[in-house]
């Protein structure tokens, strides 16, 4: 796999999860890195986010890279002027040999989770 097809397959995840359950991706209109993804899911925070991918063997993170193994409001997100989905934002990063089958599994197992957490929070506002 290439860098085209790393872009290629993080753009299809990247429309999936905007199709389907409503997230910003952040900094979708400008240059990035082919490989990285950023999307943020208002009322699912990133640690919990972080948490229930980790439990599908899935790692991701919920900041830059520079602040790696830390679960608070991304710096990165806020300074995107974006301030509102710092707590709720995901970094979800592909090596140079990620297969596609790595990113198809990624947005399984968060649409897995999401779904986990909607059941959860309709629970608690219907009791």
């Amino acid at each position: 796999s290439g860098v085209l097809d790393q872009a290629a397959w993080r753009d299809a995840a990247a429309e999936r999860l905007k199709a389907e359950a409503g997230v910003t991706v952040l900094g979708e209109a400008t240059h990035r890195l082919s490989n990285t993804l950023c999307f943020a899911t208002p009322g699912f925070t990133s640690d919990l986010q972080v948490i229930a991918l980790d439990l599908s063997g899935v790692m991701v993170s919920a900041g830059a890279a520079c602040s790696s193994g830390k679960v608070k409001s991304s710096h990165v997100v806020e300074a995107m002027g974006r301030p509102d989905l710092g707590v709720c934002s995901l970094r979800v990063s592909g090596g140079w040999a990620t297969p596609e089958a790595d990113w198809s599994r990624f947005v399984e197992a968060w649409f897995e989770a999401h779904a986990r957490h909607a059941a959860r929070t309709r629970k608690l506002v219907e009791a």
